[in-house]
């Protein structure tokens, strides 16, 4: 396979593993999947409102990180009243598992979840990526269907991790004016603010890691790289330099709340800047201690002031402050629910 054909070729992986289609029902996720006009079949996740039993503990040392999940259904658990629904975007090479911890610790609050797979990951066809325009359109020709057989409910948000945060902010781009399936607010951790330059960066980072064979690092170098860029976007038919994050911000009123952990190095917490400052109602969270891959787990200490906040634009009809409250992962042995 070829540098561009890399750089169009997502590897389908899945984040949280289950036996089968009976583990996910167990715990109250449904599965399915619809075709957009365009004939893609999108594959999902579902899940109401629900007061899961879970709990979720990160641990942060100097030299590693990692995290705890558990997750139950209990007998007898209630429903929240709905407060909407929130349409939950994977990162690059991944899938809807990937976000499912954080639909489940939101379900807490009364918040509908709808996870589908990107095109070209997990479930869904291998419909060639777009780096996110595309994607949000094949979302915003789902979601009257979507709606009308009751997998959106009440007030729509958007929420999205890395690849997902960026077609969370083109989906927002596109959705027009104010009717039913048009986004309240956008949450985006950790976007990329162009594809062009995101691609190169992690391509170069990618060629320069130790685990790579010696003979792959000698053979690209810079010039080869944007080679393999102007080819990615040939078989795209897109120049990807032109699909920009920042500039689809600019077009959009949607309140935009931009999480960035300043230790990232795949994505530098510069990209969320620059949307955050062509975005009319956007306000940016850097995180100090974060990376790419932490800030992405961090449901446990983050989740519930999103809920909150998501509640808040609601109701004010304007876009609020977010509040965070002390890291968890700063008090030793603490663990709570997400």
């Amino acid at each position: 396979m070829s540098l561009a054909e890399r750089m169009v070729t997502p590897p389908r992986q899945t984040t949280l593993r289950f036996t089968g289609e009976h583990t996910l029902a167990a715990v109250g996720v449904s599965e399915g999947v619809t075709t957009t006009p365009d004939g893609v079949r999108i594959h999902y996740l579902a899940l109401p409102p629900f007061e899961y039993d879970t709990q979720a503990e990160f641990r942060r040392s100097p030299e590693r990180y990692g995290l705890r999940w558990n997750v139950r259904m209990p007998p007898d658990g209630s429903s929240p009243p709905t407060r909407g629904t929130v349409l939950y975007l994977h990162g690059w090479g991944g899938d809807a598992s990937m976000v499912l911890p954080w639909a489940m610790a939101l379900a807490r609050q009364g918040y509908r979840g709808l996870l589908p797979d990107l095109r070209h990951h997990g479930g869904s066809d291998d419909a060639p990526p777009g780096f996110g325009p595309k994607e949000a359109q094949d979302l915003l020709q789902l979601l009257p269907e979507w709606r009308e057989a009751g997998l959106v409910e009440g007030p729509l948000y958007l929420f999205g991790i890395s690849y997902g945060a960026a077609t969370a902010i083109f989906t927002a781009a596109q959705a027009g004016g104010p009717d039913s399936d048009a986004p309240v607010a956008v949450v985006a951790i950790a976007p990329f603010d162009n594809a062009a330059t995101a691609v190169e960066r992690f391509t170069s980072r990618a060629l320069t890691a130790r685990s790579t064979p010696w003979f792959m690092r000698a053979r690209y170098g810079e010039a080869d790289i944007q080679r393999a860029i102007d080819e990615a976007g040939q078989r795209l038919g897109v120049e990807l330099a032109s699909i920009d994050t920042a500039a689809a911000a600019g077009t959009t009123d949607r309140c935009l709340l931009l999480i960035h952990g300043e230790l990232d190095e795949t994505v530098p917490p510069g990209s969320s800047a620059r949307i955050a400052d062509a975005a009319p109602n956007a306000q940016l969270l850097a995180l100090p201690l974060e990376n790419h891959m932490t800030v992405a787990m961090r449901f446990d200490w983050l989740a519930q002031p999103i809920g909150q906040w998501f509640d808040d634009v609601a109701a004010s009809g304007t876009c609020p402050g977010i509040t965070l409250p002390p890291d968890p992962a700063s008090q030793p042995g603490a663990a709570g629910e997400a």
